[in-house]
């Protein structure tokens, strides 16, 4: 998915993920039809699933967020022989994927206390901070950025409210 003379030469994989997020896209709104014991559990699946899927489509034009997102995404699930020769190999040491479950460790106990709306920005300055070396500045936007998105467009938009976080009953 290389950018060359400002057109992408896989559009297969562009139109692909278009129609998977119009399909979550369709479901989630569908969803919220539902009572609300009866959506909470399509809403938890569909919602990181639609962030994902905008991340992954706005990576098809930013080659710096398509970076990112092949940086996250070092687990392999038994490709073939021959699309892993033909990719280029990726030096990961053991350090760097002790950081990564040691990060996704974190982030769940994070959701888990402070909620998803808080925890997601956070995880994603300090992967964007400390894992993939970007300027403090750009991190601390895109945090700024996932959280306007999460806000803006699950509880403002679509009027869902997102899991609040242990500590916040206390309080």
């Amino acid at each position: 998915m290389v950018k060359s003379k400002g057109k992408i030469e896989n559009k297969g994989d562009l139109i692909f993920t278009s129609v998977l997020l119009m399909m979550c896209g369709f479901f989630l709104f569908s969803t919220l039809g539902y009572r609300k014991v009866s959506r909470i559990f399509p809403l938890v699946v569909l919602i990181p699933t639609v962030t994902l899927l905008i991340a992954q489509t706005l990576g098809f034009f930013n080659k710096r967020l398509r970076l990112i997102l092949e940086g996250l995404s070092t687990l392999s699930f038994g490709e073939d022989k021959e699309d892993l020769a033909c990719q280029p190999k990726v030096q990961t040491s053991k350090k760097d994927e002790v950081i990564s479950v040691f990060m996704w460790m974190a982030y769940g106990l994070l959701t888990y206390l402070l909620g998803f709306e808080v925890a997601s920005p956070i995880f994603v300055f300090f992967i964007i901070r400390f894992y993939a070396k970007m300027s403090l500045k750009f991190s601390v936007l895109l945090g700024i950025g996932v959280f306007v998105f999460l806000r803006g467009m699950f509880v403002y938009f679509l009027g869902v409210g997102l899991y609040g976080g242990e500590i916040y009953y206390y309080f």
